[in-house]
């Protein structure tokens, strides 16, 4: 019984009914029991029967709550639970006949924005799956500037377009141009490679800055001469040299001796001495007193440019690497060093230092 409430009281069954149907209280399912009488009444009346009980000395307890109130406490959670259950059932259903996101793969040049812009364009997401066309994004994608081709596929509720670049386009050599290939260097060549032309060197040659290497000539026979684009590397032997002079004196700053002191509570001051070059030191001491109060010494050191004579033996690796060091800096690119080997020459109070780089390198750079 919904709305009820079972209780038992320590009275006769005659007594009760004759008590609680004066009262007007309906009565269900009376029967004695040990020690009184068990019986149901409607849950609104529970109030006013358990105080005419009470009232007559009787004692009361409810045996069983059946109130609505107390059925839907009880099966709360298990009503949210369904409820629950049921609309995670609609969901999923829902979001399986349904493309919320898209990804895509492939990008190394494109900007996904661009990707995605064209796709959105097609389609507001969420969509559902029946109502995408693919040939439709395929061919959207494929008209952008860079894609080669694109595919595209529903993986649960993804769309996943791949994207296809196109390869960078390889410079066309111009077949008309018939200008000869000549060195940029004075050196020995060491390589030949010729795909089209005539070669005009082989190994071992000692070639000159401006000489031809390849040339557009093409003897067809004892006669016939016609023109190509000429085509290839020729490698060499070069020699590049450096010469720097070195002085045996070197200008360095000296303290002079002179001094200036100031002391302020900054430990950043401006100096407005007479000094036109200077070194500063600042040193920090408290005043005695009740609050110790942080002051500042500023000593500002004279200085002077004078010149001192440098030994150029003490340091002749480090100066020598560093020269080399520049002159590495300005190889072209692609070039293998061989050797290297540098003099010192002695004139008056200054050296002469002369380095020399043997390299291999492409001669028609």
């Amino acid at each position: 019984m919904i709305d009820y409430l079972e209780i038992k009281t320590d009275a006769d069954c005659l007594f009760v009914v004759n008590l609680l149907n004066y009262a007007g209280i309906p009565l269900r399912k009376v029967r004695p029991c040990e020690g009184g009488c068990r019986m149901w009444i409607p849950s609104e009346d529970g109030k006013k029967a358990l105080a005419l009980l009470a009232d007559n000395g009787k004692v009361t307890v409810v045996c069983k709550d059946k109130t609505v109130k107390k059925y839907l406490r009880r099966n709360f959670l298990r009503f949210g639970l369904w409820a629950g259950l049921v609309f995670a059932v609609i969901l999923l259903v829902f979001y399986s006949a349904q493309v919320t996101r898209i990804e895509i793969n492939g990008l190394q040049n494109l900007a996904e924005t661009d990707i995605l812009q064209a796709v959105n364009a097609l389609y507001e997401f969420p969509v559902a799956k029946k109502d995408i066309e693919r040939k439709e994004i395929v061919k959207a994608v494929t008209t952008l500037d860079g894609v080669a081709s694109c595919a595209a596929e529903i993986k649960g509720n993804t769309l996943i377009v791949t994207v296809y670049e196109e390869l960078e386009k390889v410079p066309v050599p111009d077949k008309t141009d018939f200008t000869d290939i000549v060195s940029s260097y004075d050196a020995v060549v060491t390589r030949i490679i010729v795909y089209s032309g005539t070669g005009l060197v082989k190994k071992g040659d000692t070639v000159r800055k401006g000489q031809t290497l390849i040339s557009s000539d093409v003897k067809l026979d004892e006669t016939l001469i016609a023109k190509e684009k000429p085509l290839g590397d020729i490698y060499g032997r070069v020699w590049i040299t450096k010469t720097v002079v070195i002085s045996e004196t070197v200008l360095v700053r000296k303290r002079t001796g002179r001094t200036e002191t100031r002391v302020s509570f900054q430990k950043e001051i401006e100096y407005k001495g007479e000094f036109a070059d200077y070194d500063e030191e600042v040193s920090e001491f408290f005043l005695p007193s009740v609050v110790p109060l942080k002051m500042y010494v500023h000593t500002y050191y004279e200085t002077a440019t004078v010149e001192e004579e440098r030994d150029f033996s003490e340091n002749e690796e480090a100066i020598v690497g560093e020269y080399f060091a520049e002159m590495e800096s300005s190889f072209p690119a692609g070039s293998v060093a061989l050797d290297k080997w540098y003099d010192v020459k002695r004139l008056d109070k200054n050296l002469t230092l002369e380095l020399y780089y043997e390299i291999e390198t492409k001669l028609n750079s």
